[in-house]
C-alpha cells in the first residue's frame, strides 16, 4: 500500500495562531482519510519569535505528540516557502498533501481517489481541495480528465497554496518553492512557472477547505497582518 503524507507548515507566535491549529488538526483527525493508501503526518514548525505577542512552541510540540505528527523545528528566519520545502522533505510517501495550519477541512475528504488519478496520469500535476469560488478568482475550467474538472493554466487563479495533492516527484519536475522573499512570492513563482509551461491541475468536486481565523502568522506583510495581530488581543 502508498503513502500519502501529510506536511504541514505551522509558526506558534500568536495565542490565537495556536487556537487555530487545534482546531485545524481535530478536523484533520475527524475528517481526513485514505481508503487505499497509508496516511503520514509531518510538521514543519518556525522558531522565529514576535516580541509584541506571546510565544507557543510548547504546546504546539505537545500537540504533535497528541496528534501523531513527526514534527520538526525549522530554526532559521521564517520563511514560508523554505518551510514548506522543509516539510515537504520530512517525508518519503509517493504522494504529498501540502497543508498550512490555517486551513480547515470542512467535511470528510478520501485522499485515494485523488493519489489514484496522479498515479494513474503522469502528465497531471496537482489535485486541488481547495480554491477561491467566488466570480472574480474562481479557476478557469477547460475540459476533463476522468470526471475531475481540468484548470485552464492561462484562465484565473490556476495555482494556490491552499491544500492540494502532488506526486513526490513533483518538484523533480516543477522545482522547490522560491525561498527567501515577501510573504507569497513561493506560491506566486511557481504559479508563474506552471503558467508559462502549461500545468495540468485537477480539481475536486467540491471546495473541501476553508480558511480559519484572521491573525496572520506573518509579523510584518503586506494587507495590516501586522494590525490584525494587535488588534485581536484588544477585544
Amino acid at each position: 500500500m502508498k503513502t500519502i503524507d501529510i506536511c504541514m507548515t505551522s509558526w506558534p507566535n500568536h495565542p490565537e495562531r495556536i487556537k487555530y491549529t487545534l482546531t485545524v488538526l481535530r478536523a484533520l483527525r475527524d475528517n481526513l482519510t485514505a481508503s487505499r493508501h497509508n496516511l503520514r503526518f509531518y510538521m514543519s514548525a518556525e522558531t522565529q519569535r514576535d516580541p509584541k505577542h506571546s510565544w507557543h512552541g510548547r504546546e504546539l510540540a505537545e500537540l504533535s505528540v497528541e496528534f501523531d505528527i513527526e514534527f520538526q523545528w525549522r530554526d532559521r528566519t521564517a520563511n514560508l516557502g523554505a518551510n514548506m520545502n522543509a516539510a515537504m522533505r520530512m517525508g518519503t510517501g509517493e504522494f504529498i498533501l501540502l497543508q498550512q495550519d490555517d486551513w480547515l477541512l470542512k467535511e470528510p475528504l478520501d485522499l485515494s481517489p485523488g493519489a489514484d488519478l496522479l498515479e494513474k496520469h503522469g502528465s497531471l500535476d496537482i489535485v486541488r481541495y481547495c480554491w477561491p469560488d467566488n466570480d472574480r478568482m474562481r479557476p478557469t475550467y477547460n475540459g476533463e480528465l476522468d470526471g475531475w474538472r481540468t484548470i485552464d493554466p492561462k484562465g484565473k487563479w490556476p495555482y494556490g497554496d491552499d491544500p492540494h495533492l502532488r506526486r513526490r516527484d513533483f518538484m523533480g519536475k516543477w522545482r522547490w518553492y522560491k525561498e527567501g522573499g515577501c510573504h507569497g512570492s513561493a506560491s506566486s513563482n511557481l504559479m508563474q512557472m506552471m503558467v508559462d509551461h502549461n500545468a495540468l491541475s485537477v480539481v475536486a468536486d467540491k471546495v473541501y477547505y476553508k480558511h480559519h481565523g484572521r491573525v496572520s502568522a506573518v509579523i510584518n506583510g503586506p494587507r495590516g497582518r501586522e494590525e490584525r495581530r494587535d488588534e485581536c488581543l484588544k477585544q
